[in-house]
């Protein structure tokens, strides 16, 4: 009897230890779902595709030191702190514009991609300079994530292409972005 007793309290135990790593688990998976349901819910489109869909420059940031000269470094390191994954365009672009729609059309990222329109900004000449000397792509769109470019439109294409958008992205940004694609089909739910 006693036995039968050592047994049910070994079950027992290991059942209530599996319980909690499973209670761990979901808890893990219902805030990452929470957080990007909250960034882009099915009724409303995410603020990225607005933003790229309304080609909305995003308000200048203009770093500057007291004596009021634009400081583009300065400038660079505040945009970089808005979010971990930056794009850099100019709204006549062709490529620029290319670009966008791939990414609105194809991703939910979380948190956001800053889309910052070098054309509208106050100092954007003197900014995509600097932006040029840092990245060492001397184009627009420049993708950059964490600071480190990942190139244009061709660049990011040849991703999608190779089914590798998500993992570098996420990979870059030491997965403080979640970035999932929009053709996905649900998991159907099991009974």
């Amino acid at each position: 009897m006693s036995l039968m007793n050592k047994r049910n309290v070994r079950i027992l135990s290991i059942t209530g230890l599996l319980l909690f790593v499973v209670f761990l688990f979901v808890q893990n998976d219902n805030w990452l779902l929470e957080s990007v349901v909250s960034d882009s819910s099915a009724s409303a489109p995410s603020r990225t595709a607005e933003r790229v869909r309304n080609n909305e420059a995003p308000r200048p940031i203009v770093g500057g030191s007291s004596s009021g000269k634009f400081d583009p470094a300065q400038e660079y390191i505040n945009i970089m702190e808005m979010a971990p994954v930056v794009l850099f365009s100019k709204t006549f672009c062709p490529y620029c514009k290319r670009l966008k729609k791939l990414l609105a059309d194809n991703y939910r990222f979380s948190p956001d991609i800053k889309i910052i329109e070098l054309d509208k900004h106050p100092n954007g000449d003197e900014l995509f300079s600097y932006i040029k000397q840092q990245t060492s792509h001397t184009t627009v769109p420049n993708l950059i994530v964490n600071g480190k470019s990942l190139g244009g439109f061709d660049s990011i294409k040849k991703l999608q292409d190779d089914k590798l958008v998500e993992q570098t992205i996420q990979k870059d940004s030491d997965f403080s972005v979640i970035v999932s694609s929009k053709d996905a089909a649900p998991k159907p739910n099991k009974k």
